[in-house]
């Protein structure tokens, strides 16, 4: 248990927290929405390639979205998230995301739809 506190906007590590709960709220009340493989790999190529991370055929740039993702997120909140990325490692976890797209799996948390 722990004690609530308010919470301090001016923390960028608490604003992206709370965006992070915002999101994945709008998700969790999303009802019958399960894209296909092919549609999140091509989604993620597409959003890798418009950033300069990624070719459009697919071929992602790892180590260069590794860093721009710890430019982006701090050291202290992926730390609070327990998503910490050593860079210095071939296999990370981010890594390993990137390169389950070329493998017809995606790797990331699902949640199975009520029946």
């Amino acid at each position: 248990m722990t004690t609530p506190r308010r919470l301090d906007l001016s923390d960028s590590n608490q604003k992206f927290l709370l965006s992070i709960a915002h999101d994945a709220t709008t998700l969790l009340s999303q009802s019958g929405v399960l894209p296909d493989f092919e549609s999140l790999h091509n989604r993620y190529i597409w959003l890798l390639a418009n950033s300069g991370l990624a070719t459009y055929n697919g071929a992602v740039h790892v180590g260069q979205l590794v860093r721009k993702f710890k430019q982006y997120y701090s050291s202290e909140l992926l730390n609070l998230l327990q998503c910490q990325v050593d860079e210095n490692k071939r296999s990370n976890w981010l890594s390993q995301i990137v390169k389950s797209l070329n493998r017809n799996k995606v790797n990331h948390p699902s949640i199975p739809l009520p029946k």
